[in-house]
C-alpha cells in the first residue's frame, strides 16, 4: 500500500529516525503484514518511491483531543491504545514521528484535532518493532 510524506519527512526515514506516521484510516484498511511504498508528490506528475522495503509490523489506535489550560490557551492531548502520553513520552512520540519538538507536532496536527471537533483518531502505522 502506499504511504505519501511530504519532502522534509524523507530524510528522517531513510536516517530511521521517524519511525511511523500517523494516519486517517476509517476503512481500516492498514494491517500488520501490508507492503509499504513509501512515496512523495502522490497523485501528481512528480510521484516518486523512495522507500519500498518495509512492511507493516503493527499498528495502534491514536486519540487526539484538545484541552484548555486556565489561560484559555489549547494544547494537544496523546492517548496510544487508551494510554495517555504524557511529557518525555509525549515528546519522544513526536521525535519518533519525525518532528524536532513537540511544538513543531502540535503546530500541525492541533488544527486537525480542532476541526474535528476536540477529538480524532488515527491509526499508528509501524514499520519497525517499536511499540508504545
Amino acid at each position: 500500500m502506499i504511504l505519501g510524506f511530504k519532502k522534509q519527512f524523507v530524510p528522517k526515514i531513510e536516517a530511521g529516525s521517524k519511525i511511523h506516521t500517523l494516519r486517517d484510516d476509517p476503512a481500516d484498511r492498514w494491517k500488520q503484514g501490508n507492503k509499504i511504498h513509501m512515496v512523495t508528490g502522490m497523485r501528481t506528475p512528480n510521484q516518486h518511491t523512495f522507500n519500498d522495503k518495509h512492511n507493516c509490523k503493527s499498528t495502534q489506535r491514536v486519540v487526539m483531543k484538545t484541552d484548555t489550560t486556565t489561560s484559555n490557551i489549547d494544547y494537544l492531548v496523546l492517548y496510544v491504545d487508551g494510554n495517555r502520553l504524557w511529557d518525555i513520552a509525549g515528546m519522544a512520540f513526536a521525535k519518533n514521528d519525525g518532528f524536532d519538538e513537540w511544538s513543531d507536532f502540535e503546530e500541525w496536527f492541533l488544527p486537525l484535532v480542532k476541526v474535528a471537533g476536540g477529538e480524532k483518531e488515527f491509526k499508528l502505522i509501524h514499520w519497525t518493532d517499536f511499540k508504545y
